[in-house]
């Protein structure tokens, strides 16, 4: 009798649908950004690498839930989707202070 279980990777099952979101929304805030202010605004560059970060973060995620147990594609996994949430954070205050 088998005594060991595999335990399926819980964090990259949210993390795979947000991050793939994710992806589609910044691409969206580039698009808008450089519609309107141009290729100068820094924002649409910040936007820019969270989107990259959240795309590789994705592919992370999708690797870690083809394992049966958790491992450290899915630690790296949630590691770039809160460094991409780091950089989104930032870009949204960046937009903010420039409407104020």
């Amino acid at each position: 009798m088998n005594t060991s279980t595999t335990i399926p990777s819980v964090r990259s099952a949210h993390i795979f649908p947000a991050a793939s979101t994710l992806v589609g929304v910044c691409m969206t805030v580039v698009s808008i950004v450089k519609a309107f202010h141009g290729k100068g605004f820094v924002v649409s560059g910040v936007v820019s690498i969270a989107s990259v970060v959240f795309l590789v973060s994705t592919f992370c995620a999708y690797i870690a839930l083809r394992h049966d147990k958790p491992s450290f594609v899915d630690a790296v996994a949630e590691y770039l989707f809160l460094g991409g949430l780091v950089l989104v954070t930032l870009a949204g205050i960046m937009i903010a202070v420039e409407i104020l």
